[in-house]
């Protein structure tokens, strides 16, 4: 690889944005591009630099620019829908996913990606059965993935289709039994279905993992309190206090 040609600084340009030095990313993408205007890749490269500084305006700008030169291109499309979605063009980020699940050949895990990400600009957008859909065809191709069962499982409930939730977000701790949202999203199905018991000792597990978060505290308290353990529930109330919790003004709970 010539030192001066523009793979060499793309290639630079992608070590320091793993590297989170987004500037120098920056700038060795602009060289890139200044020797070579017409690859589509450069453009996308300094986007995605662009997008994960938050600067959202240039990286659509970018993409767009990737897609003018190469309208073929699945990612361009893809990486231009995930842009949008920060920006809450949640219409632009459906249009450009589907564009970009059109235009893919497919690999599961390409697949399930694209799948996954239409089906959240669908649930930002208020399209619970789009979303829903959407991240079952994400499920069928990448079934291991805890966060597909979560967010589905999170649809369901809020359809009031507490069982097929339930279900979910026992498969998506099964996968992950590590992160504490996924806890707290089964603790509150249970809450729904009045098995208080389950309900606390799930934002028990969930505050094990999070062990700062007084909201945590705060849900397990009332749980609690319903199940008349009346100064379990105050200590908990008190803890989510002194994380900061956001009582009402003279609320004690």
């Amino acid at each position: 690889m010539a030192p001066n040609s523009d793979s060499f600084f793309r290639l630079r340009g992608n070590i320091y944005l793993a590297q989170n030095s987004y500037d120098l990313a920056i700038a060795d993408f602009d060289d890139a591009i200044e020797r070579a205007p017409d690859e589509s890749y450069n453009h996308a490269a300094l986007a995605k630099a662009h997008l994960q500084k938050g600067d959202l305006d240039q990286a659509n700008q970018h993409f767009t620019e990737a897609i003018r030169l190469e309208p073929d291109q699945a990612d361009h499309y893809f990486w231009r829908g995930r842009t949008q979605l920060e920006q809450q063009q949640y219409d632009a980020a459906i249009a450009d996913l589907s564009q970009a699940i059109a235009n893919t050949d497919w690999h599961e895990g390409e697949a399930g990606e694209k799948y996954f990400w239409r089906a959240n600009a669908h649930r930002q957008n208020g399209s619970v059965d789009k979303a829903i859909a959407d991240y079952s065809t994400a499920i069928n191709y990448e079934s291991k993935s805890a966060e597909y069962y979560f967010l589905r499982g999170m649809l369901y409930r809020q359809l009031g289709d507490l069982d097929r939730a339930l279900e979910d977000l026992k498969k998506a701790i099964d996968l992950d039994g590590q992160a504490s949202h996924q806890f707290r999203g089964r603790a509150r199905v249970y809450e729904d279905l009045g098995d208080l018991d389950k309900a606390s000792a799930d934002y028990t597990r969930a505050i094990a993992s999070s062990l700062q978060d007084g909201t945590l505290y705060h849900s397990r308290g009332k749980v609690r309190l319903k199940k008349g353990e009346e100064n379990q529930a105050k200590v908990d109330f008190d803890h989510a206090r002194v994380l900061g919790f956001p009582f009402p003004r003279g609320a004690s709970k």
